[in-house]
């Protein structure tokens, strides 16, 4: 239950999706077929009234992949349930988890100050077609994982309409990098860094040699991540820690390593299996859920 600043992600990471993981994998041997209810429980994992912080933010995880895990064996019950400091009193705690064990209704429940949250999915229509733009000429941009479909688009869209300067952070090296990729910059005219995202010593050499070369950075975009799609009950724990870290390491190092300097806009690209989970991607929807 500490934060993720006093254990470390890394620790957060091991303590929730992980550990739920390794909880799942065990109970394939010991319970043959018996329905099986898993309940998590954090602690101000999610911002749900005005004064949250959402500080435990890590446990997110969770959420992606209980959605997953019922999709492909629906003899899991899973549920997930934030409380508040005044939750986690003794005297309302198990009655409280007597309460949910009992209701299986909703997957994500929450507690503040007594009252009980429940997680819905709500529509809302946008333009398809921003007024105007974030981007600005001028100013330098880092794009981690640029050089994907979604990644491309974006670099795309930002030198067709600005004179901005466009910095790549991808995990291969130039000269691995498919002709696509390599033409794009070249005629875009940006430039590409080649550095492992999960890993801090790397990303921070990384991010320090921009700052030395370039001075300010003014926008971060995280379009990074890894897909090695397999049903749990095949799936190994290298693959799944793989598929977890550029997502949540990455995004928590580039925060920690910029959190100083005078952005304008900081977007991290996440997924609809997120919300809605999907079989063969539990590790996937984790790290998006993040």
């Amino acid at each position: 239950m500490n934060s993720v600043k006093e254990s470390g992600i890394e620790q957060e990471i091991e303590n929730g999706v992980v550990a739920l993981y390794k909880i799942f994998k065990g109970s394939l041997l010991k319970l043959d077929k018996a329905k099986i209810r898993i309940m998590s429980v954090t602690k101000d994992c999610y911002a749900i009234v005005e004064q949250d912080k959402g500080i435990n933010y890590a446990y997110g995880a969770l959420n992606g992949f209980s959605r997953s895990l019922m999709k492909e064996m629906n003899r899991y019950c899973m549920k997930i349930i934030d409380l508040d400091e005044t939750s986690m009193e003794q005297k309302y705690i198990i009655s409280l988890l007597k309460t949910e064990m009992s209701n299986n209704q909703k997957l994500l429940i929450g507690y503040r100050n007594g009252s009980r949250f429940v997680q819905k999915v709500q529509s809302k229509e946008i333009k398809s077609e921003c007024e105007k733009t974030v981007f600005e000429d001028n100013k330098q941009y880092i794009i981690v994982g640029g050089m994907g479909g979604i990644g491309r688009k974006i670099i795309s869209k930002i030198t067709k309409n600005t004179n901005s300067h466009i910095i790549v952070i991808g995990r291969k090296k130039r000269e691995e990098l498919n002709d696509i990729a390599d033409c794009l910059i070249r005629e875009s005219k940006i430039e590409y860094y080649s550095c492992n995202i999960s890993d801090y010593s790397s990303i921070k050499n990384c991010i320090d040699e921009i700052k030395q070369e370039y001075g300010s950075i003014h926008g971060i975009i995280h379009a990074a991540g890894i897909v090695e799609d397999q049903y749990l009950i095949n799936k190994q724990l290298d693959s799944f820690k793989k598929v977890l870290s550029p997502k949540i390491l990455g995004a928590y190092y580039l925060n920690e390593l910029t959190k100083d300097e005078a952005l304008d806009f900081f977007i991290v690209f996440s997924s609809i299996v997120s919300i809605v989970g999907n079989s063969g991607q539990a590790d996937y929807a984790a790290a998006n859920s993040f």
